[in-house]
């Protein structure tokens, strides 16, 4: 009786997945059309074929936005069920998608450091309503997760060591990103034509965006390292795998409809594993 109830559960469960993987396309087509029109007027609409194309990712980015929270809600705080959807969406929003988002800035090869170009408005209004859809989507996934109103949680963690972890992730995740790119070029080139007197703009815009993405990781860690068993080492490994997989692969994919090279995107995808799971991996300790 117990496994088909668990079943029913993580059949409702998919469905509910599919239910925020298909919202999520609409509301981002939404948010985009509604910020295009009223921030950037002069902006020539979008071809069916890029509609489409953002829409299948979208699709599989809001299957798997749900379907990592099912797996980390009931370690999520939050004392109604909207709150606790409200906390993941920001989590993903500024752990995940505000780094990797709006680091398109870098490919602004003619304005360089200049960071009010068009090229660099349109980057920062596309991250911030992608961001807004996160949000919502996450209120929205909170809502139906659950039938009843939940308990509420309160998630126990060291803050001195979050603050440590945090601090070095700000510091630690753009820097190892950066070096490692570097040191892998020949090897995993991020296979773009830049012009030599842009490459120190492009390092800077892809890498310091990243600060905060590694300074989110340590807090998106202790509040659903809970929802993991086993030793620090063991829960940093799940945290990562869920993270990686979940949110990164799909966030850097993303940008295939966008014009970016597959192949760049699976060498950033690479450079990427390491800095991840070295943040990962000292916040576990700090916490432990």
């Amino acid at each position: 009786m117990r496994r088909i109830m668990n079943l029913e559960l993580s059949f409702r469960s998919l469905w509910k997945c599919i239910f925020i993987g298909l919202y999520m396309p609409l509301q981002g087509v939404a948010l985009h059309r509604t910020s295009a029109m009223l921030l950037l007027p002069k902006e020539p609409r979008p071809s069916l074929n890029f509609i489409i194309e953002v829409a299948v990712f979208y699709f599989v980015t809001g299957f798997l936005f749900a379907l990592v929270y099912f797996v980390i809600k009931d370690a999520l705080p939050g004392k109604k069920r909207y709150t606790r959807g409200l906390f993941y969406g920001l989590l993903v929003a500024f752990g995940v998608v505000f780094g990797l988002f709006v680091s398109i800035i870098a490919l602004d090869f003619n304005g360089k450091f200049d960071l009010l170009t068009p090229y660099k408005i349109k980057a920062y209004v596309v991250t911030v309503f992608d961001q807004i859809n996160f949000i919502i989507a996450g209120m929205l996934l909170g809502v139906i997760a659950d039938k009843k109103e939940i308990k509420s949680n309160q998630a126990r963690f060291d803050k001195k060591g979050l603050v440590i972890a945090s601090a070095i992730g700000f510091t630690a995740y753009p820097a190892m990103n950066f070096l490692i790119t570097i040191l892998t070029d020949p090897i995993i080139s991020l296979v773009l034509d830049i012009p030599k007197d842009a490459v120190p703009w492009f390092y800077t815009g892809v890498f310091v965006p990243l600060a905060v993405n590694g300074a989110v990781i340590p807090l998106f860690y202790c509040l659903t390292k809970d929802a993991f068993t086993g030793s620090w080492m063991r829960k940093s490994l799940k945290f990562f795998l869920l993270y990686y997989f979940g949110y990164i692969v799909i966030s850097v994919i993303f940008g295939v409809p966008f014009g970016f090279k597959l192949q760049a995107l699976i060498n950033f995808l690479i450079i990427l594993v390491v800095p991840t799971f070295f943040t990962v991996g000292v916040t576990a300790k700090l916490q432990n």
